[in-house]
């Protein structure tokens, strides 16, 4: 394209000078200029997780953001030059940055403001909020179930949620943004506490019975797409300042529970109170029982002497607790291939069991450099069969020792 130079360029522009400069001066007629500021006495004394924000500013305020976040609060004009909005507060005393940004996303201004939370409820986090159940998908639906008007085994999805904090958790502002899209409703999780999100009711309690004290309202099954992927994907739950809560992709193949894809048990956290890292597959199982075990856990505790015998099977109780009251270990051959296992306890999640290996019973190294992890074969009675194997020529001598660590954690 060019520009036709018989036009009167400058003259246009001249009017759109002009024109630009009466409407200003009519939107400064009728709502005088204002600079950006807070108006809410420093500091502000709450006894809540949110706190509500005033000040001042003119029509060409867009959005108004907490420093560090881009997302915008909800603005609520109170009139021409006055404006509210809503934030997130941590208990104790707290230094807030209050950005304003105009319609072209440019910084306007600035202003910072003390607020001082002395109530027991705090904003959800990543410290006081754990993802952990997942049902991503559940098992094929019965023929009742189908009658039910229940056909799609996906409607029997659900996402647990607990608060893992010693104080009520708060959660306006949280939501799903990957995985699923959903804004959960703004209530508070007392400490110690589980919530469940369905994406169906109906078909949820269906399975559940009794289950609807633990259900948030609403569900987030709107529309086919709105679900779990059967495969695996990205999971996002974000803070009411747009930032992770909890970020992390799951799967359906090894070494992810493979179990949970679609044989009946969900996808269990292990030991959530420690806020274990979600990204790691290795801090995830299947649940003991089919159907998963939501608004509960399903964890095992040990009781008593760690080295007593009260079964009298020649196998110390933490080990028999640890390896499902099993405490056989199993060496198979095949060709050049030797493999390990031995039964685990899906439940009995406060012991770490280890595999070791020695060529003279004193000396003993981690045998997973040795050994490869295969995927275990879920027993259907709340244990697992964990398998290893390695190729003959890769151990260390034609005699070696196999051993199992037990250690309890908690």
């Amino acid at each position: 394209a060019s520009l036709d130079s018989s036009q009167n360029w400058a003259g246009k522009l001249s009017s759109f000078d002009q024109r630009r400069n009466y409407v200003l001066s009519q939107i400064n007629n009728s709502i005088a200029p204002t600079n950006f500021s807070i108006t809410t006495p420093s500091p502000l004394t709450v006894a809540s997780s949110t706190a509500t924000i005033s000040g001042k500013g003119w029509v060409n305020l867009r959005e108004i953001r907490l420093a560090g976040s881009s997302d915008p609060r909800a603005v609520e004009w109170t009139d021409g030059n006055s404006w509210a909005v809503n934030i997130p507060v941590a208990p104790g005393s707290n230094a807030y940055r209050i950005e304003a940004y105009d319609f072209s996303g440019e910084l306007i201004d600035t202003d910072t403001i003390m607020v001082d939370n002395n109530g027991t409820v705090e904003p959800a986090s990543t410290l006081n909020l754990a993802v952990s159940e997942l049902m991503y998908n559940p098992s094929a639906p019965t023929a009742a179930e189908v009658n039910s008007g229940f056909a799609d085994a996906d409607l029997f999805e659900f996402i647990e949620l607990t608060n893992i904090g010693t104080l009520d958790v708060d959660l306006t502002g949280v939501g799903f943004t990957a995985g699923i899209n959903y804004d959960l409703p703004a209530i508070v999780i007392p400490s110690g506490e589980r919530v469940i999100l369905a994406r169906n009711r109906a078909a949820f309690l269906s399975r559940h019975p009794g289950m609807a004290p633990f259900l948030l309202t609403g569900e987030y099954g709107i529309g086919d797409t709105n679900k779990l992927a059967n495969g695996g994907e990205l999971v996002v739950i974000q803070d009411g300042l747009g930032g992770d809560i909890h970020r992390f992709t799951y799967d359906d193949k090894f070494p992810w529970p493979n179990v949970s894809d679609g044989d009946g048990p969900s996808l269990v956290l292990i030991a959530p109170d420690t806020n274990p890292d979600h990204a790691l597959p290795s801090n995830w199982r299947a649940s003991a029982i089919s159907g998963g075990n939501p608004g509960s856990s399903d964890a095992k505790s040990f009781v008593g002497d760690p080295n007593a015998d009260l079964d009298k099977n020649g196998v110390r109780d933490l080990v028999d607790h640890a390896l499902l009251g099993d405490g056989l270990q199993r060496l198979t051959f095949s060709g050049s291939t030797v493999g390990f296992e031995f039964n685990r306890d899906l439940a009995a999640d406060d012991v770490v069991v280890g595999l070791q290996v020695s060529t003279d019973l004193s000396n003993w190294t981690n045998g997973s450099e040795l050994f490869s992890a295969l995927d275990p074969i879920y027993l259907g009675t709340g244990g697992q069969r964990i398998r290893y194997e390695a190729q003959s020529t890769e151990l260390p001598t034609e005699r070696f020792f196999i051993r199992l660590q037990v250690v309890q954690t908690k």
